[in-house]
This record gives C-alpha cells, sequence and structure tokens, in this order.
C-alpha cells in the first residue's frame, strides 16, 4: 500500500462516519453541532495566535543583528504562523467531530425547537385580520382654533394661523 492509497482510506472512513452521523442526528443539528465546535476551536487559536505574533515581535529584533530586515522577517513568520493554526484548527475540528455524540435529550429537544419555528408565525402567535374596516381616529387637534399657547408663552399670530411653509409665513409677514 502507498502513501495515496493510505491516506484516500482513512478519508473515506470518515467521510462515511460523518455521513452516518449526520443521518442519524439530522443535518441542522449536525449543522449547530459543526458551527459551535468549529467557533470554539477557532477562538481558543486565534488567542494562541495573538500570543504566539506577541513572542515573534519580541524576538524579531534579533534579527537585525543578523542584517535582515525585522519587518519582512515578522512578516515572513506570522504568514508561517497563521496557516499552522488553521491546520491546527482543521485537525482539531476534525477529531472533535469524528469522537463526537450527542446525548439523545438533546437531539429531541432540538428537533421540537425547529419543528416549532416551521409553523407559520400567524398560527402560532393567533393573528386574526378584522373582519371589517374599522374608522381611522385622530388623537391631535382638530381645528386650529384650539391651539393654545405656544411653549414661550407666546399666544398664534396671524402668521401662523395663515398656514404654508416657513418662507411662505416669512414672505405673508413682510406684506
Amino acid at each position: 500500500m502507498t502513501e495515496e492509497d493510505i491516506s484516500e482510506r482513512i478519508t473515506r472512513e470518515v467521510e462515511t462516519k460523518m455521513a452516518t452521523k449526520k443521518a442519524m442526528y439530522g443535518d441542522a443539528l449536525w449543522q449547530e453541532v459543526e458551527k459551535s465546535q468549529l467557533l470554539r476551536v477557532l477562538d481558543m487559536s486565534w488567542k494562541d495566535h495573538l500570543l504566539s505574533l506577541d513572542h515573534l515581535r519580541h524576538g524579531v529584533r534579533l534579527s537585525a543583528y543578523a542584517q535582515r530586515d525585522p519587518l519582512m522577517e515578522y512578516k515572513r513568520e506570522a504568514f508561517n504562523l497563521f496557516h499552522e493554526m488553521l491546520g491546527r484548527m482543521r485537525e482539531t475540528v476534525t477529531m472533535i467531530l469524528a469522537k463526537a455524540e450527542i446525548n439523545p435529550v438533546v437531539v429531541e429537544a432540538f428537533q421540537q425547537a425547529m419543528s416549532a419555528t416551521q409553523q407559520p408565525m400567524a398560527q402560532t402567535l393567533n393573528f386574526s385580520a378584522a373582519q371589517q374596516p374599522q374608522k381611522m381616529q385622530f388623537s391631535g387637534p382638530a381645528k386650529e382654533e384650539s391651539r393654545g399657547q405656544g411653549a414661550f408663552g407666546g399666544g398664534n399670530s396671524g402668521a401662523d394661523n395663515a398656514g404654508g411653509n416657513r418662507a411662505q409665513r416669512r414672505a405673508l409677514k413682510k406684506k
């Protein structure tokens, strides 16, 4: 057996196992599990990566003694650290998902929650449309005369009663 044959066989076995779990738990639940595990591993890996970058920043100063540009060394090493982080994340998430077993109580609760959200909202909340159109009611003053004094104690001036926009009221006031 060659290295490629072994790799293909392992890949097929893992894909078969993942497909079995996906069928057993359902697509929606399995996607939630994948998402939560990926986010958890990403969070941990990113924190470790930032710590590594901090250590790298302190150590890259020594590269100036070797007649190398410290900024270019930092960029190159940071790039390598990032790709190593991505590789470790893939391995970790795959390992966690391969070993994952979900409690049947959680599966049942998730399926009930999903079926409840798939019902139409109007049916769930018991909304119903009005049978007869209702007349609109306004709560503001009905007439112009019912307006009281302004906020600063001034009454209604003749220009305010004339209506129109601000420019029109000013034009009327000048006349």
